[in-house]
This record gives C-alpha cells, structure tokens and sequence, in this order.
C-alpha cells in the first residue's frame, strides 16, 4: 500500500475532530465573567459518537480507494467501500451503526514468527502493540476520530499480514507504521476526551506499552465446555498456566504488570459471551497468583469482539464444523507488560 494513504487515515481523523471543536464551539454562549455551555451531557456524548463513526467511514473509504489503484485482487477495496456505506446509510437514518455494518478484510490473524531466520520480531512486536492499545481503550467503552481509523488499520495490517505469511513477509510494514502512528495519538485523544485513564490495579501504564510478550493460552485446552472457574479446568490447564507462571518470573524485574484478556467465539448472546470471557480471565488471573506471581495483574473479558478467525468461518457448516473451525477465537491471552522505566 502507497505510503500516501498513511498520513491519510491520521489527517482525516484530524479533520473531523477539527470540525466537531468548531461546532462545539458555536453551541457555546459565553457571558461576562461566566460561560454556560448549552451541550448536555448525553448530546456531548452523542455527538462523540457519531464523530467516531464518521470518520471510521471516512477511514473505510480511503483505504478503499488506496486498494482500488493497486487492482484490488482480494476484493479489500470493495469490502471496505461496503463497509464505509453501510455505516453511513445507518447515521443517515439517524440510527448508531449494527454489528453487521462492517465486514473484516482479513479471513485470519497472522502474525511473523518470533524467530529472526524464519519472521520478522520487531514487526510481530509492533502488531502487538497496536492490538494491546486499541484493547486497552475498548476496555474504557471511549470512542473517538482516531481510535474510529486505528480500527480500520488494524485491519489493513491483518490483512497485509495474511498476504504476504507465504512470501517471507516481504510487504506490509507502511500499513504497521500507519497503526503505529495512530496507536500513539489516539491514547492522548481518549485521554483529553474521556478523562485520564484510571489506575489499573496499581498497574502503571505508559501511553503506548509493547509487551514484552504475549502468550495465548487456547481456551478449549484450559476449561472444559460453557466452564469458566477451577472446577471447569481440564487435566493439563493447571499446568499450562503453572507453566506460563514460571515463564513470567523468569524475566524478573524487567516485568510490572501482567493483562489477561478473555476471548470467546460468535457463538451465544453478546452478554453471555462477556461474562464467560471476563470468568475465564478472571481465574487464569487468580491461578497465576496463586502459582506465585506477585505483580499487579488486570483481568478484562472482550467477548467475541476480537475473533481471531476474521471472516474464516462464515460458510462453515454443519454445527460441529462451525464450533471446530471457531476454536482459535477461544482463547485466554497473557501480556507480559515491561516495568516503568
């Protein structure tokens, strides 16, 4: 992808906040020695709102464009121009966009290896940088411009990473940079617009944390099915995380925190899903104190709004095939967060 389109998504998240401020701005009524502010609360936050999805849009529709001029061979341009109509059809009838407005470009999350012959590490690094904010502020249920466009090229990213997984790896890194840019911004845009961020557990946290590493822990190899406390626990998934225990006091006082992130599949009620993947978390935390590990942990549940699977799995069936081919999205993720420095 053309580097232009990097400073696209970044200038048109800048755009529309610009424009938002302004009118802000004229829906202000200033007196002497007092200015009253005619916003309330809830239009503040609608407005906010329908900021961040229009410039989701906006982000959906360049990036469109920018794959269009490249002959578009995996359909990415028509997908994401797709995606930017229906999340514009859906404010224009004055309704917040559904969950079917977007379709994902990528089938499924592919990340290089670790190891410096076969991947590329500080490229994986950085993807998983881009991941940990963008869950962090998910986490704080803020939504903004920027944070609307570091979705989108997210996105870009996964699906620039499933390309080029069979050809070494050799493209793909404007489009990491272009998240990276906007991981960046974006923490001090929640910040000014939502509040600072509230402690997390104890747990100090820079604007933008790579972790030292990040561990996933499949879910079906840790609990029994629908279980999500020690009970539920299959044979090997207390030693897994004993294991995972060790690993992290291995790297000493190089650590300061660790965040554990719940995952479920699309299978269920959205408010059945949370509360699975937030027990899950929950315990995998719980088991790690109790193997010994003394630094301050978070635990958070995201439901199935991550799936690691993309848009892979949509034609499976029967039942059975669609439960197996969901597998990667059960999962219990482990950051391994670097001490302040």
């Amino acid at each position: 992808m053309k580097r232009t389109h990097q400073l696209s998504l970044i200038a048109t998240a800048l755009g529309l906040i610009c424009g938002l401020t302004a009118a802000s701005a004229q829906t202000t009524t200033a007196t002497e020695g007092a200015v009253i502010s005619t916003v309330a609360p809830e239009d503040a936050q609608s407005a906010q709102t329908t900021a961040y999805w229009k410039a989701k849009a906006q982000c959906w529709a360049d990036l469109s464009q920018a794959e269009a001029s490249q002959g578009d061979t995996h359909k990415t341009a028509e997908i994401a121009a797709g995606n930017a109509r229906r999340i514009r059809e859906s404010l224009q009838a004055g309704s917040e966009p559904g969950p079917d407005a977007e379709r994902p470009i990528f089938s499924r999350k592919y990340v290089p290896s670790k190891d410096a012959r076969y991947g590329r590490p500080r490229w994986r690094a950085d993807i998983e940088t881009v991941d940990a904010v963008l869950n962090r502020y998910k986490e704080r249920a803020c939504r903004t411009p920027r944070l609307g466009c570091l979705e989108v090229a997210q996105q870009s990213v996964y699906e620039n990473m499933e390309e080029t997984r069979g050809a070494r790896w050799n493209h793909g890194r404007p489009e990491i940079d272009k998240a990276l840019a906007l991981a960046s911004e974006a923490a001090a845009e929640v910040d000014a617009v939502c509040g600072p961020p509230k402690s997390l557990n104890g747990m100090e946290v820079s604007k933008l944390e790579r972790p030292l590493e990040t561990i996933e822990l499949p879910s079906d190899t840790l609990f029994r099915f629908d279980q999500a406390d020690t009970g539920g626990l299959l044979p090997g998934g207390r030693e897994a995380v004993t294991a995972l225990a060790g690993k992290v006091m291995g790297y000493g006082p190089r650590v300061g925190g660790l965040q554990v992130v719940g995952h479920t599949d699309r299978l269920g009620t959205a408010s059945y899903n949370a509360a699975l993947s937030q027990q899950r978390a929950n315990t995998v935390a719980d088991l790690l104190k109790g193997a010994g590990v003394t630094l301050p942990i978070t635990a958070t549940g995201v439901g199935a709004n991550d799936p690691a699977t993309g848009d892979a799995c949509r034609a499976a069936r029967p039942q059975q095939a669609l439960i197996d081919c969901l597998q990667p999205d059960r999962r219990v993720v482990v950051r391994i967060m670097p001490a302040a420095r």
